[in-house]
């Protein structure tokens, strides 16, 4: 896997939205006052009440819209793209369909899996290029149209407003949009299940992953921000060397027995965590097969060699699943430079010493013989959170000592010690209150608040997927009976680590390279939601078509939609990069090629670098303006997950592409709106 899905920050956006909105439309107010002010002869009392009344009567002509005369201008405006024979494209598709099953049935590929990606990939950008072009023609050159015929001028004559015609011909050209969409997408379905070969049936599944957090160990064992780069110019991908304490780790949440798969397992065998159920054939009938819950990794990691080795075989690894509960306890309470003397304690699991200690702490700090900063006190109330994590998945009845009163406790910590000004009476007060519970408890605490961890040892030869099924039932290393969602997975969280045991080889892995794969969806789910993100672009192609023909002609309409098209498509990474990744402004780059200067060298700080450097500013916020401006056509792109067989997700991607849609739909309804209501219906 190359594409990293990542939820979608639906507040951020919307923020940005309402920034950049706000901006806009705070302008055209301007532009609006501006122009009541040169008509009204710089009267401003004047100009200030054509404004409000014009916006008082836009107002109620928005909120006294007729559904009933929508739905007759959309009902009007379907039979005039039939009538303009708007569907002959589907003759088009219909040859393109032809021929597209005549190459692809006759090509070679090796993999199931590329089979059907190529198959499901030509088919969505056959549909998506046979669509955009008609509906975005369609949009741009209809009210155009219509003034030109004076079609319009009969609209406008009988009781209907402006906003109900803009309205009427938005609905209107996205039934027929959607209708094309909706055939093409029916018969391409069948055509793919129909054309994809017997041998590629099973990769035409929807994958539905739980991606975790990575964090690496480096060789020594300590916390690294990344691996190890082994020189590929592309960085998706970190390594660690293996026959170290490198690691790769993934923490996965919210994980219960509804993730778990159902597999035919041998009877008693519970070391064959990777039994294909195509050996179940082999097996015979001898051989009693049972029923067994499983969690399924999968996993695409990539082996880099310094040494052949055995080339028959792959880099021998270990996935263990670990519960760290000690260690989270430890580190949690030993947060902070003054308190890291408890991480040990607790570590070789003496909790009611670490009682003690936490006492002589908060001795110290009441009386002032321990010096502490408020900045370590900040860093213990954050580690005392992730201590409240680790406590509140027990329960009360259950866990052998009281947890309310020790959430309490960690609570009142942490609420004291995230003030700016800390108080560190009431700091200690809640300390000591903590190390009683924690002596009162130790002996419950040592026995609850342990680590456990399961190993399952694998082979990664070159870079492909591999799956791995987890029992439910398993043995620790004490040969103690261990459930995997009970014992190892607490609270939902569960921790997977990797090592590579091969001496002298590196094992590349980047976040989405391991997931829990839940129970797989049929096809039809994931492709039908990649088309519903071609039908999400259809509507914004034509809320732009319909918006820019409402001011300017059919010709000029489409090339600014075109436009549009263009560069939130392919230009938008670029803009992307100029506002957000570049370091310096226009301004300084051009004074660092006069100085002569290289990015390696600081310029020396003056006024005219200081009034330079407000200018850049000044310019980026401009172009993060012109970059909000435009639409990101990639939020549409949802082929890539059907066609390498994952579930199309609703925060990563469905809930942005319709975010985005809407987003434009306002503004772009407001100004169509306004620009009908304020020109002139002429035709030339």
């Amino acid at each position: 896997m190359s594409f990293n899905p990542t939820p979608f920050d639906f507040w951020n956006g919307l923020l940005s939205w309402g920034i950049v909105f706000g901006l806009f439309l705070g302008v055209a107010v301007l532009m609006v006052f501006a122009a009541a002010l040169i008509s009204s002869g710089f009267s401003v009392g004047s100009a200030v009440s054509k404004v409000f009344a014009g916006f008082a009567s836009a107002g109620e002509d928005l909120f006294q819209l007729s559904l009933e005369r929508i739905w007759a201008l959309t009902q009007l405006t379907i039979r005039e793209a039939i009538r303009r024979k708007i569907l002959l494209v589907f003759v088009v598709f219909g040859a393109l369909f032809m021929f597209a099953g005549w190459f692809l049935a006759d090509s070679e590929m090796p993999t199931s899996e590329q089979q059907v990606k190529v198959h499901v990939s030509t088919m969505l950008l056959m549909i998506s290029w046979l669509t955009l072009p008609l509906v975005l023609l369609m949009s741009c050159w209809g009210i155009p149209q219509d003034i030109k015929n004076r079609a319009m001028h009969t609209v406008v004559t009988k009781p209907a407003r402006r906003s109900e015609i803009y309205l009427g011909r938005l609905l209107g050209y996205s039934a027929v949009g959607t209708l094309i969409l909706a055939v093409m997408a029916v018969i391409g379905y069948f055509w793919i299940i129909r054309l994809v070969p017997a041998s590629a049936k099973d990769a035409l599944v929807a994958r539905v992953p739980i991606y975790g957090n990575l964090s690496f160990l480096g060789p020594d064992g300590r916390p690294a921000r990344l691996g190890i780069n082994v020189g590929d110019v592309w960085d998706f991908r970190s390594y660690i060397a293996g026959a170290t304490q490198a690691a790769a780790i993934w923490d996965f949440d919210d994980i219960d027995e509804s993730d778990a798969v159902t597999r035919e397992v041998q009877s008693g065998d519970i070391e064959s965590y990777s039994l294909d159920p195509k050996q179940n054939e082999e097996l015979g009938d001898d051989v009693e097969l049972v029923s067994a819950e499983r969690l399924q990794f999968e996993t695409h990691f990539e082996s880099f060699r310094t040494n052949k080795g055995d080339m028959k075989q792959g880099l021998l690894c270990r996935m263990r699943i670990v519960r760290d509960l000690r260690d989270r306890t430890a580190r949690a309470l030993g947060a902070g430079v003054s308190f890291q003397e408890l991480t040990g304690m607790i570590d070789e699991g003496e909790f009611e010493q670490a009682g003690i200690r936490m006492a002589e702490f908060a001795n110290g700090i009441e009386t002032g013989a321990l010096e502490v900063s408020d900045a370590e006190l900040n860093a213990a109330a954050a580690g005392y959170r992730d201590f409240i994590a680790v406590l509140e998945p027990f329960s009360s009845d259950d866990a052998g000592f009281p947890v309310d009163q020790f959430v309490s406790a960690a609570q009142s910590i942490v609420e004291t010690g995230e003030a700016t000004n800390v108080d560190k009476k009431a700091f200690a007060a809640a300390l000591k209150t903590q190390s009683e519970l924690i002596r009162e408890h130790a002996d419950v605490l040592s026995a609850k608040l342990t680590n456990l961890a399961v190993d399952h040892l694998f082979r990664v030869s070159e870079y492909h997927g591999d799956l791995h099924y987890i029992p439910r039932e398993l043995f620790s290393e004490t040969g103690d009976p261990v459930d995997l969602f009970n014992d190892l997975c607490h609270g939902g969280r569960l921790r997977v680590e990797i090592f590579c045991l091969s001496p002298g080889q590196y094992l590349g892995m980047a976040r989405p390279d391991l997931f829990i794969r839940t129970p797989d969806r049929p096809f039809a789910s994931t492709y039908f939601k990649a088309v519903a993100g071609d039908w999400l672009m259809i509507l914004l192609v034509v809320t732009f078509g319909v918006t820019a023909s409402t001011f300017v002609k059919g010709p000029v309409a489409t090339l600014l939609t075109i436009t549009l098209v263009i560069v939130g498509a392919g230009f938008y990474p670029f803009l992307e990069k100029l506002v957000l990744e570049d370091r310096w402004g226009s301004l300084e780059s051009v004074r660092r090629i006069i100085d002569h200067k290289n990015p390696t060298v600081d310029l020396e700080q003056s006024r005219s670098q200081e009034i330079i450097e407000a200018a850049d500013q000044g310019i980026l916020g401009g172009l993060w303006v012109v970059y909000k401006t435009f639409p990101d056509f990639r939020v549409y792109k949802l082929s890539p997950y059907a066609a390498a067989g994952f579930d199309v997700p609703w925060s990563a991607g469905l809930l942005p592409a319709f975010a985005v849609t809407f987003a434009y739909f306002i503004p772009c309804f407001l100004l169509g709106y306004l620009s009908l209501r304020f020109r002139e219906l002429e035709s030339k």
